[in-house]
């Protein structure tokens, strides 16, 4: 490796070097259409997002090179900012996630129209989705259920008119760079579509990496999104599905998630949702 490149971030799915101090190289496998979702990005909002100079596929993998941006992680300097500091930031990300909720389209995926991935909904791509009825049969088509459960998952529902909207679905502090106390930019777009306006929140609840602040964080943002009762309750049962049928889970974890599942199912008792029964 050359001297000029350095390694910035490493996961087994992705990497990331810092090249010249001026650019970025990010290589992964997850979502194709990262680099045209950020581009889009750029030309429809205000949102500070790097430009994107080049990106192309080699191997399975995507390679996307950007612009690098100013500032430093917020997750860094968090725990030092005062009161003061982090309620303007805070409303500053409230804004940006306002001004994309504002971007409408008539299907669940890539904001191009294209194949995409989110193992949230498919372990593979799959195509556009034009219906919440259909996003969760493809979700519940992922996991071997049996029984009272795959009956449950197998129930045709009705949903209110839900609006599909613009996600970035990891609105992590790792993800926010900021300088001077403002946001300079929001990085890693792999995860983000086109999604139900609910998509957002719920993934900040079932979101393992998020410490309790920053949770509550983000509850505060986006606590006013549509989320009624059958949908509550089935992202409750899809967390609990995904846990319980997820051979790498501890034993006493995965068998306390499916008894909430089989409660969740039945309607035995009340299930808390953000300290509230729902």
């Amino acid at each position: 490796m050359e001297a000029h490149q350095i390694l910035v971030y490493e996961r087994s799915n992705r990497v990331v070097y810092e090249l010249d101090g001026k650019h970025i190289l990010k290589i992964g496998k997850d979502n194709p259409n990262e680099a045209e979702t950020m581009k889009f990005v750029r030309e429809n909002t205000t949102l500070p997002v790097p430009e994107v100079i080049d990106y192309w596929t080699y191997d399975g993998k995507t390679y996307i090179l950007m612009e690098k941006m100013p500032g430093i992680t917020l997750e860094s300097v968090w725990s030092t900012l005062g009161d003061d500091d982090k309620r303007s930031i805070m409303s500053e990300l409230r804004r940006y996630v306002e001004e994309i909720r504002k971007i409408e389209f008539n299907h669940i995926g890539a904001v191009n129209g294209n194949l995409t991935l989110d193992y949230r909904i498919s372990s593979d791509l799959f195509e556009p989705l034009y219906s919440l009825q259909d996003m969760y049969k493809l979700r519940f088509s992922q996991y071997p259920l049996e029984g009272i459960y795959a009956d449950y998952a197998a129930e045709e529902r009705k949903f209110d008119e839900v609006k599909f909207v613009l996600c970035h679905t990891d609105l992590g502090p790792y993800n926010i760079l900021v300088e001077d106390g403002r946001i300079t930019a929001i990085l890693d777009w792999e995860g983000s579509g086109c999604y139900p306006e609910f998509w957002e929140y719920s993934i900040n609840i079932f979101h393992r990496g998020y410490g309790k602040e920053w949770k509550n964080v983000l509850e505060d943002i986006l606590k006013d999104r549509i989320f009624d009762d059958n949908i509550k309750r089935l992202e409750w049962f899809m967390f609990a599905a995904s846990v319980f049928t997820n051979i790498f889970t501890d034993d006493e974890f995965r068998q306390e998630t499916e008894r909430l599942a089989l409660d969740i199912v039945t309607g035995k008792k009340e299930i808390e949702f953000r300290g509230k029964p729902i």
